[in-house]
């Protein structure tokens, strides 16, 4: 699943962190292979890079759908709030018009399958185009960036865990000692 969620934001201005995240929520609604893994992931990033967003708002909308199997009109509003008509890009997908997709939402009829293949159609590279913007080249800079760092942080962060689990201990033992007897 790792490389599927580094493929995924690798030249994007999102981290390996916010998608590892937001896989960890979609493997919870039983998506556990890896390449539906990227597509949904590469979506999200698609989407977050055409609403200004971040992936992790993104990916909540994601994961709601999931969880529920289809989308609802939360969802919808979401997105029209972030700019994008959700509506016209299902209507596309599955050519409806789209008045005709705005009822089978309401009707629970578009599942998340059906969802996420739409927006990964339809943004799927946007997130990948950001080198072509000054903004965007900067973010992937500071993401790239973001990973070196997490090479050097990772065997930091595996090695104390158990200090400073043991370090809780020890200073529930010191305030079990310090408390007056009674």
């Amino acid at each position: 699943m790792a490389s599927a969620i580094d493929t995924a934001v690798t030249g994007t201005a999102y981290g390996y962190d916010a998608a590892a995240a937001v896989a960890s929520q979609l493997m919870a609604s039983n998506i556990n292979d890896a390449d539906e893994m990227e597509k949904h992931l590469t979506a999200i990033a698609g989407a977050a890079a055409m609403t200004g967003a971040s992936f992790e708002e993104i990916g909540h909308i994601f994961t709601t759908v999931a969880s529920n199997g289809r989308v609802m009109g939360d969802q919808l509003m979401s997105f029209s709030v972030r700019g994008l008509n959700l509506a016209s890009v299902l209507a596309k997908s599955l050519n409806k018009s789209e008045a005709e997709m705005k009822d089978y939402i309401s009707k629970g009829k578009v599942s998340f399958q059906e969802f996420s293949k739409a927006l990964y159609d339809a943004y799927g590279s946007a997130a990948h185009k950001a080198d072509e913007t000054w903004s965007g080249v900067t973010s992937n800079v500071r993401a790239q960036l973001s990973r070196i760092g997490q090479l050097f942080a990772e065997p930091f962060v595996k090695n104390m865990i158990p200090v400073l689990a043991e370090l809780k201990l020890r200073l529930k033992d010191v305030k079990n000692n310090l408390e007056p007897d009674l």
